[in-house]
């Protein structure tokens, strides 16, 4: 055999030898996963207690997850989490695609993709409509499988000065499971305007208020009548107060901006510099907020379906930071 078919042999055989067996996996192959990904996001936590926070979690517990192997061991992962949208006041079944991970001497060889690839065909095959993921990196890397950006921002305000509250309202700290209820209607009108958003059914909610049990919540309410007019669920971080969301009921005149006026104020007592979140698209808001594009944690739709057309539906969405996965 001369040199060059030599050559051409090897890299068929190393191709051959590194194609991914795609596995769903059972409880031993996730902790073998979250044991490679601690690298990532484990922080300063220790490895079997990082991996055994994940195993607890509600939302990595939620998810299927999915390994490539290499002779049996999982070199990329990724998590599936279920997801339905709302469509135009349609209801289409989704999958969140979150967590995509190569172990570091496994990078470059394409392994991220062929994962990628393979949980795209499951998910058409169950015949889920729509994809979602928020990415960190080049977004130019998910459009080669279909992805597109959706029209993203971060809305921020500068608290350097009081505020002149509005006289008739309150804004005061509760506990959300007293007004969940509320919440959901609430949640429900506000986000009845938007083309495209995360439907929360009961079990969604469930979770949702498993996984995030520690932010702060507050209500805003009419002074004089007790009724109640908007909520927000707030968290402090490296003197920045995060909107993690918010809702104000669509029959509360005022209530919006007066619910704003009160997050200025309690990030102005708790000595926070600005407020900070991703808000949904609303009449006024650039009164209170600058808004630019995000640089991180950029929405990303890709249709799997053929009568599903996304381009329109990306520049009318909203997912808030709690819903980040």
């Amino acid at each position: 055999m001369n040199e060059w078919l030599y050559f051409a042999s090897c890299q068929r055989a190393i191709h051959v030898r590194e194609k991914l067996r795609v596995v769903e996996a059972g409880e031993a192959l996730r902790r073998a996963i979250f044991r490679n990904v601690h690298e990532s996001w484990g922080g300063e936590l220790l490895v079997d207690e990082f991996v055994a926070r994940r195993l607890r979690s509600p939302h990595h517990s939620r998810a299927r997850w999915f390994a490539g192997l290499i002779a049996g061991e999982p070199v990329s992962s990724l998590g599936w989490f279920p997801l339905k949208l709302s469509v135009c006041g349609r209801l289409l079944n989704a999958v969140g695609v979150g967590a995509v991970h190569t172990v570091p001497q496994w990078r470059g060889r394409g392994f991220a993709s062929q994962l990628l690839e393979h949980v795209l065909a499951q998910a058409r095959q169950e015949e889920i409509a729509v994809a979602l993921l928020f990415t960190e990196i080049d977004p130019a890397f998910y459009e080669r499988f279909g992805f597109r950006c959706c029209n993203a921002r971060v809305h921020t305000a500068v608290v350097n000065r009081p505020v002149k509250l509005p006289q008739q309202f309150l804004f005061e700290p509760i506990h959300p499971q007293r007004h969940l209820a509320w919440i959901k209607r609430v949640h429900e009108r506000f986000h009845s305007t938007l083309q495209l958003h995360i439907h929360r059914d009961s079990d969604y909610w469930h979770y949702w208020m498993q996984r995030w049990p520690v932010p702060k919540w507050f209500l805003l309410r009419h002074k004089a009548s007790g009724q109640r007019a908007g909520y927000a669920r707030l968290r402090a971080r490296e003197r920045t107060l995060l909107v993690e969301e918010y809702g104000v009921d669509p029959d509360a005149a005022a209530a919006e901006p007066a619910l704003f006026a009160h997050l200025a104020e309690l990030a102005r007592q708790a000595r926070c510099e600005a407020v900070s979140g991703w808000l949904p698209p609303r009449p006024g808001l650039e009164r209170w907020f600058h808004a630019e594009p995000r640089r991180s944690c950029i929405p990303m739709l890709a249709p799997l379906q053929t009568d599903i057309d996304a381009k329109p539906l990306r520049q009318s969405c909203h997912f808030w930071m709690s819903e980040y996965f």
